[in-house]
């Protein structure tokens, strides 16, 4: 339900973008997508700023999930001929990002690549075993000190190789926030009401992590801290295991500024 939710505000917010600002379709993706929703979908004007800025821009595009493993964080993008604005839009969550932890490997110093490989590899076929041994089919059908145990073993791979390098915590942190959040605006709705931001300039020096339970750790740099919680990231059990991170923000206001009504 909560995926269905933040599918119909993505085309909520799309169409009064599009209507408000005057804006046509980047390519046939962004329409095919637009046009399912519409069919799809009831529409319910929001009640969301004018904000001056899109009016530079003349077309929209629908941004698709590819985007993301090239460190796109955007699910949207007003463009011009020379310039486009990176759209990010939350629905009652403030996570930044929802990174496999396969997708982390390109963001480790090579130097520690191989140990995070060799030891989350090892971990995913253990506890594969232990469920084909006891017939599990689904991640529910662990016990809870079974999950429990998988969880904290897979977080803390990552946990234990950021503790090696800075430069893989910086890495990491930037590929969360994603390449494009210098000039990118947040669209966040809490509880009906809609509010728009941008990341704060960000100096990345000084970095501390700490363990916070069996599936999630606290990294801060700068005063900035992103809380990292592992989870199946489905339902059935595969050989290899679907497991995710879910990356937010400790505290919202160390990330974004709101954008005040013009």
């Amino acid at each position: 339900m909560s995926r269905l939710s933040g599918e119909i505000f993505e085309y909520t917010i799309t169409r009064f973008l599009k209507e408000t600002y005057n804006l046509s379709f980047y390519n046939r993706y962004s329409s095919k997508k637009y046009n399912k929703w519409q069919k799809k979908f009831p529409y319910k004007e929001p009640n969301m700023q004018f904000i001056d800025e899109f009016t530079n821009y003349d077309k929209i595009r629908l941004c698709p999930d590819t985007d993301g493993c090239n460190g796109s964080s955007s699910d949207l993008e007003l463009h011009n001929r020379f310039e486009f604005v990176p759209i990010s839009l939350k629905h009652n969550n403030i996570s930044i990002k929802h990174p496999r932890c396969s997708s982390i490997y390109n963001h480790l110093v090579p130097s520690l690549r191989k140990e995070y490989t060799n030891n989350y590899s090892t971990l995913n076929d253990m506890y594969f075993q232990l469920a084909q041994e006891n017939n599990y089919v689904l991640f529910k059908d662990f016990s809870e000190s079974e999950k429990n145990s998988l969880y904290s073993d897979l977080k803390d791979v990552l946990f234990n190789v950021c503790k090696k390098s800075a430069e893989s915590c910086k890495k990491i942190f930037e590929f969360c926030i994603g390449i494009h959040h210098t000039h990118q605006i947040i669209i966040k709705q809490t509880k009906g009401i809609i509010e728009c931001y941008r990341y704060k300039p960000l100096d990345l020096k000084q970095i501390k992590i700490k363990n916070l339970s069996d599936s999630s750790f606290l990294l801060n740099i700068s005063g900035i801290s992103l809380r990292f919680r592992i989870h199946s990231a489905s339902s059935r059990i595969t050989k290899k295991l679907s497991m995710k991170y879910d990356v937010k923000p400790e505290d919202i206001d160390s990330l974004f500024e709101k954008i005040e009504n013009e």
